[in-house]
């Protein structure tokens, strides 16, 4: 005949095995996740935090760049498609506050975003490139030799004597009253730089080698103002009334300006490069997206910076976190042209095919 078991040592065994067995899942699942017990990161590296491919301990790599196939951190925003009401290629973005914005299209369109949705807001007999303003006006610029301006609530042609069928490309408009329109001269290879102050547009000297304009962007009322040549995306810097070639350690041919002030100011180009001016001198980094090109780039803060552009025909983004450049997920969209940010939790992106892209930070 078996001897009973105590009932009390029976119920402390029963406890011993059902939490043996739970402890045994938890870790199953945990390694599934990539996790440990201790909450710490995952042991995908060294303990000592080093990197067998030679990558610093902070996840840069010795080129100052994060790796090319890093995904987003789960602590920043996403970026969703919105709803477009043009088919049309979108190239530029400008806006005065997240709940007022405006992109212009190859082919006239001008978009105004509302804080609730984007609507066509008006259509000019021009193929625009840019558009731009300040507190109190906004303007737009195209081909052949247009310049517009919204006031009152209607978007007027402005007449800008000695301009005929010039290709405009980019303006920029530090202040209101000040405007500087740049873009190619009537001249094989030749650039036009145009500034209205005070009621007046001046233009402004080129000096060799000649170059048509294809940005322009200065850090608010302060100078130094740049420009890059559509030749080789050659570097501009305004010096008195002469424009003179910069350097800059690239050979990469730059796309476009942008940046937060005089003394952070930012260059995009093919392959994906970028370059940064602290208010002495350029940096170049490496290449962000080889076989691509990075289109537009917006500064936000010292630890905060987007550029986004294109790879395989597909929409791009990288963002710098103060250290390093990341390359980040997007949803499936055509390439993009251009990004603007109210601030680091709110930004746009226009591109091809009138795609509209928006971040937001997660909550």
């Amino acid at each position: 005949m078996a001897r009973a078991r105590h009932p009390r040592r029976a119920h402390r065994l029963l406890g011993w095995t059902s939490g043996f067995a739970a402890l045994l899942l938890a870790t199953t699942a945990c390694e599934k996740l990539g996790g440990r017990l201790d909450g710490g990161a995952p042991d995908a590296a060294p303990r000592d935090g080093g990197r067998r491919d030679g990558e610093r301990r902070d996840g840069g790599r010795r080129d100052g760049l994060a790796p090319r196939d890093a995904a987003p951190d789960a602590l920043l925003g996403t970026w969703q498609a919105a709803a477009s009401p043009t088919l049309e290629d979108l190239v530029a973005i400008w806006g005065r506050s997240a709940s007022e914005l405006w992109a212009v299209g190859e082919s006239g369109a001008i978009l105004r975003y509302d804080g609730a949705a984007w609507r066509l807001e008006t259509r000019v007999n021009a193929a625009l490139s840019g558009v731009a303003g300040n507190a109190t006006e906004v303007y737009a610029v195209g081909s052949p030799a247009a310049v517009y301006r919204l006031a009152v609530g209607t978007w007027q042609r402005l007449v800008v004597p000695g301009l005929s069928t010039e290709r405009l490309r980019a303006v920029h408009s530090p202040t209101p009253g000040e405007v500087w329109v740049a873009g190619a001269g009537l001249g094989a290879g030749s650039g036009l730089a145009l500034r209205l102050r005070e009621g007046q547009w001046l233009r402004t000297n080129l000096g060799p080698p000649p170059s048509a304009f294809i940005a322009i962007w200065s850090g608010g009322s302060q100078m130094p103002l740049w420009a890059l040549g559509e030749n080789n995306g050659t570097l501009f810097r305004l010096s008195g009334q002469a424009w003179a070639a910069a350097a800059i350690p690239t050979s990469l041919p730059l796309l476009r300006l942008g940046g937060r002030s005089a003394s952070d100011a930012w260059a995009v180009g093919r392959d994906g490069v970028v370059a940064h001016h602290d208010g002495a001198t350029w940096t170049a980094s490496g290449t962000l997206l080889p076989g691509g090109a990075l289109h537009g780039v917006v500064g936000l803060s010292a630890a905060e910076a987007w550029a986004v552009g294109e790879l395989a025909g597909a929409a791009a983004a990288v963002r710098f976190d103060g250290r390093s450049w990341r390359v980040v997920g997007l949803p499936a969209a055509a390439g993009l042209r251009d990004v603007w940010g109210a601030s680091p939790t709110e930004l746009w992106a226009v591109g091809l095919r009138g795609t509209l892209l928006h971040y937001q930070l997660v909550r």
